[in-house]
């Protein structure tokens, strides 16, 4: 887990302009959460080999968005694991690993993830998430394709690496070409593309499709069957 957390705190650290060439899609609303890298969280009993879903990017780029309070403790421990000394830093990525997962639960994400989890069998905390670009863009808008890749260069490759999981669960078409597009010279065994409805307001019939896949692979490498 030493390696994992070193890695995740790498990610924390990193600055919108280590990514992004100019200011275009930093978000108008709430400037220092759009400035602080959101690495993903790791489940306590999460090992190599494991689940690792992956998102696009955090939301809340809108310029109508208002911050509450998940946002308050959810970057309150971001900004805590970022700027821990080494001392401190396995508490603090502790911590925030726990508020997020404890935080996506309220999320609408949360209803594609679990139904990952409830047709596989699996507990959220052998699991991981991550974002192939850990910053907020101004109305969720996707940046160009140089920018992606830096994000996966310096971010989500990194973490995928360190994580070695057995599959990867994409949540979205969208993270699962930028995934495809940039991950062809990486080892990834397994893929997993979802379809999300707009909203997250339910399990898309495509999804559903791919969960019965998933379901049947998970069953014959996690649980023996």
């Amino acid at each position: 887990m030493q390696t994992i957390t070193r890695v995740f705190h790498d990610v924390a650290k990193l600055k919108r302009d280590d990514i992004f060439a100019d200011q275009t899609l930093t978000p108008i609303t709430a400037l220092d959460d759009a400035r602080t890298p959101a690495p993903g969280w790791v489940g306590p009993s999460y090992r190599p080999g494991g689940i690792v879903f992956i998102g696009i990017n955090p939301g809340g780029g809108g310029d109508a968005y208002r911050r509450n309070p998940t946002d308050d403790l959810l970057y309150e421990k971001l900004r805590a694991f970022r700027d821990a000394s080494p001392s401190s830093v396995n508490p603090a990525f502790e911590e925030a690993n726990k508020a997020w997962i404890s935080i996506q639960k309220t999320h609408s994400i949360w209803r594609v993830i679990n139904a990952a989890l409830q047709a596989a069998r699996l507990d959220v905390n052998t699991v991981s998430f991550i974002n192939m670009l850990p910053f907020r863009t101004r109305e969720d808008k996707l940046p160009n394709v140089s920018t992606m890749e830096r994000a996966w260069q310096l971010a989500a490759r990194k973490q995928i690496q360190v994580l070695e999981p057995g599959a990867v669960v994409c949540l979205g078409y969208k993270a699962t070409h930028a995934l495809e597009r940039f991950s062809h010279h990486d080892h990834i065994p397994r893929i997993f593309s979802l379809k999300r409805a707009r909203g997250d307001t339910h399990i898309t019939e495509e999804a559903r499709q791919v969960l019965a896949e998933f379901s049947d692979w998970c069953e014959s490498r996690y649980h023996g069957v």
